[in-house]
């Protein structure tokens, strides 16, 4: 039983050894999407298959975000979250939420972080035109699809920036045979464009680490 304990504490203290510490610098914090309601809908009816091929999607798609960062993205730290702690970043609890960078390393946030941003993958955000009807001006939102996905740059209020960073479309496709489901996979395009357009437009801090 001893060794067992201590066994348990090593593990513990090596977890914690190997987490980033992360403080005030310019970070990127980018949410990756989750198919938590189909799930838990799918779980409820009990259908198992599709709760596996929910899972098994979700992962594969994380998985394929986090490689087009760690091979295309160098404008600074980008540190991944679920879309299922999105109450928590907004909130700014960042010890409720378990961060990671792109080889899946755990990252903690320290509570002086300032300097970030916040991204997620979406539609372009809507905007409102002004149009004439009956020879009244009113406005009206345009369609949320218009441009496909893309990433989208936000405030850390996670409002939609202003101006070029605003949406950098990206695309999230599936490959392989299907003939056989269990070995297609996704692929994410979508990190170089965003880092070029960074490059190009954005700015970091004078804080920055």
């Amino acid at each position: 039983m001893k060794k067992r304990n201590y066994l348990l504490a090593w593990l513990l203290f090596m977890a914690m050894a190997f987490s980033q510490k992360v403080t005030a610098q310019d970070v990127i914090l980018f949410q990756y999407p989750t198919s938590s309601a189909q799930i838990a809908a799918a779980k409820k009816a009990g259908d198992q298959k599709t709760v596996d091929v929910y899972k098994r999607s979700d992962n594969q798609i994380k998985n394929a975000i986090l490689k087009g960062f760690r091979n295309e993205f160098t404008f600074c730290p980008v540190y991944f979250f679920s879309s299922d702690d999105y109450e928590e970043v907004k909130n700014k609890k960042w010890d409720k939420v378990k961060f990671v960078d792109h080889n899946l390393s755990p990252v903690q946030l320290g509570n002086d972080i300032q300097n970030y941003q916040l991204a997620n993958i979406s539609f372009f955000p809507r905007e409102l035109n002004k149009v004439v009807k009956d020879q009244t001006e009113i406005f009206e939102e345009e369609p949320e699809n218009r441009f496909g996905i893309g990433i989208i740059l936000n405030t850390p209020e996670f409002e939609p920036v202003l101006g070029k960073l605003r949406f950098t479309p990206c695309k999230i496709a599936k490959r392989g045979s299907i003939f056989t489901p269990k070995k297609r996979y996704y692929v994410f395009n979508g990190a170089a464009s965003f880092n070029k357009k960074l490059s190009k437009f954005g700015s970091l801090s004078n804080t920055a680490q």
